[in-house]
């Protein structure tokens, strides 16, 4: 599904709540476009929180590193998606990155990683394909879903942490993420328009 990269584009800046959020989008704009010869640079917020306050100084930050498209990625957890939306939108309007993007997962990264169960097993070599209820972003929790999903599956064995997201992301068939998640939708929209 990846199409070849804007070789123009030095760096692409991602600001998010942890490392492992970083390697994850890292990984899932690969899929979608081809990276080679992009840098990634990234702040993390250690918690979401801090990317409300600090984005348009970090994304400042991005800028003096050669980034030239900054992606902002929160969670959307319990919080309003338009308010949440507008909040960031509205700071990041004084970024220094004009070619900017807010991402919000519904409810978090997790859903979109759960939208493929077959990806899932795969990547850990589960002993059966785990079961999800639902569309992945009508699923609250989607984190401890995925936590239950992968130890029941792995016959007890594997203890999940977010630091597997990665690992599971270079599994996912995107192609699925996009039909079942609008948030994801959006990212990867972006990211086609703007990367490829």
């Amino acid at each position: 599904m990846a199409s070849p990269s804007n070789k123009g584009i030095g760096h692409i800046g991602i600001i998010s709540e942890d490392s492992t959020d970083f390697e994850t989008i890292r990984i899932l704009i690969s899929k979608i476009v081809d990276t080679d010869g992009i840098g990634f640079k990234s702040k993390v917020g250690n918690g979401c929180a801090k990317i409300r306050s600090k984005c348009v100084a970090w994304a400042q930050d991005l800028k003096n590193r050669k980034c030239d498209i900054l992606i902002v990625v929160h969670d959307l957890d319990r919080n309003d998606h338009k308010k949440l939306k507008a909040e960031l939108t509205s700071k990041l309007s004084l970024s220094a990155i004009r070619n900017n993007l807010v991402c919000i997962p519904v409810e978090e990264i997790e859903a979109w990683l759960i939208a493929d169960p077959i990806g899932i097993k795969t990547s850990l070599g589960l002993k059966r394909i785990p079961r999800f209820s639902g569309n992945p972003e009508t699923i609250t929790s989607p984190k401890e879903k995925l936590r239950e999903a992968i130890f029941q599956c792995s016959g007890k064995e594997i203890f999940y942490q977010t630091s597997i997201n990665p690992r599971i992301a270079g599994s996912i068939d995107i192609s699925l993420v996009y039909n079942k998640c609008p948030s994801f939708k959006e990212f990867y929209d972006y990211i086609k328009t703007n990367v490829s």
